[in-house]
């Protein structure tokens, strides 16, 4: 007699596309969601430029594929639209997440007759779109945002310019913000009598993170037994590098390098420093503010409405070092103010931004999208 045949349901198949998938925000969250997530979904993960480096971030890669999709930094965006429908086609996933401008062509080759439920995961903009957004980018974020099954906005700020600026309807605008696992940063290194204070920074050497702001901030303090540290790698190292040297602060500022985990790095500082031209709800000041650390930042994205009330003087407008550097000289100069802020910060993360609940909310955006009376 012959064994009855058992039909073994394969987990649904999320198509992840990236125009690179380097360490950075949106990188760091989904292969945290991932990991999270278990066994739950099959992933390919699609760099459009072949870079990789986040994915030693996720644990279980038995679980991933990662595709390199090349050419598509060489034809229009019409071909780059048909051609990312030929390879959607042949990896017929059952849901596809297309992050920022560079996943967009992917979802212009989904809108007609589509091939799979999709999700555009704004993330916000890139330095050169910091002040005014690109018209020919808008007119194609338009279109994307009237077709896509749902968007995802990770800061209040991205949503509310989605419904604005693009018109995407609200009820398909899913606001998740992000989340951290603040046990992982609650352990604070003791001090050691006599040691530096520590300005810390944590974020990839991109001219969008503007760390020259930081380093001109820097130079500004009056008081010199503060050090500067700056954790990240990137096209800028080299520019940071001279403006260290031509500032006289190489015994002051380090340049740490890449750190695949930042929570030893920032238990070690005593304010954490941001100050991008652009942001939406940047990971790097959740885990700041679940370390219990006050926040030095300028005004972009949700940052003020992230961290607690007393914090919000210390953010200051982008593009003006002498307001960053007098908040930094605040904030460096009264420990009690420090630890009253960072404790609040703590409590507002753990209250507000906790992990599991931003696992939870992506699961359900997920399954919803793949639900049969989608369109």
């Amino acid at each position: 007699m012959a064994e009855p045949e058992v039909n073994v349901t394969q987990p649904a198949h999320i198509l992840h596309i990236f125009y690179s998938f380097r360490v950075g925000g949106s990188e760091t969250r989904t292969c945290q969601l991932i990991d999270a997530m278990g066994d739950a979904y099959r992933h390919t993960i699609i760099s459009l430029n072949g870079d990789f480096s986040a994915q030693p971030l996720i644990n279980a890669t038995h679980r991933v594929n990662f595709v390199h999709a090349e050419g598509f930094d060489k034809r229009s965006y019409l071909s780059n639209a048909l051609a990312a429908r030929k390879w959607i086609r042949s990896i017929r996933p059952d849901l596809m997440i297309a992050y920022a401008w560079g996943g967009c062509e992917w979802l212009v080759g989904n809108a007609f007759r589509k091939l799979c439920p999709d999700v555009f995961s704004m993330e916000g903009f890139d330095v050169d779109e910091a002040r005014m957004e690109n018209q020919k980018r808008r007119i194609m974020r338009m279109f994307v945002a009237k077709r896509v099954t749902a968007l995802h906005a990770c800061s209040l700020a991205l949503r509310n310019h989605a419904l604005s600026s693009w018109h995407a309807a609200d009820a398909k605008t899913r606001y998740i913000p992000n989340g951290v696992d603040v046990t992982r940063f609650h352990l604070r290194d003791e001090r050691v009598s006599g040691a530096p204070l520590v300005a810390g920074s944590v974020g990839s050497l991109l001219e969008v993170k503007n760390h020259r702001l930081l380093i001109e901030a820097f130079s500004r303090l009056a008081q010199s037994g503060t050090v500067l540290q700056i954790a990240g790698e990137g096209p800028e190292r080299a520019a940071l590098e001279n403006q260290i040297h031509a500032a006289g602060l190489a015994d002051r500022v380090t340049l740490l390098g890449h750190q695949s985990d930042p929570a030893p790095i920032v238990r070690r500082f005593d304010v954490f420093c941001l100050s991008s031209h652009s942001e939406q709800m940047p990971m790097v000041v959740l885990e700041a503010m679940a370390s219990g650390l006050p926040v030095v930042s300028t005004d972009v994205g949700d940052v003020k409405q992230m961290v607690a009330q007393s914090n919000r003087r210390f953010i200051v407008p982008p593009g003006d070092p002498g307001a960053y550097s007098c908040a930094l000289e605040t904030l460096l100069g009264d420990a009690t103010l420090r630890a009253v802020i960072g404790a609040e910060n703590q409590k507002r993360c753990e209250e507000e931004f906790e992990f599991g609940l931003m696992v939870r909310r992506h699961r359900e955006l997920y399954d919803r999208c793949m639900q049969p009376n989608n369109p």
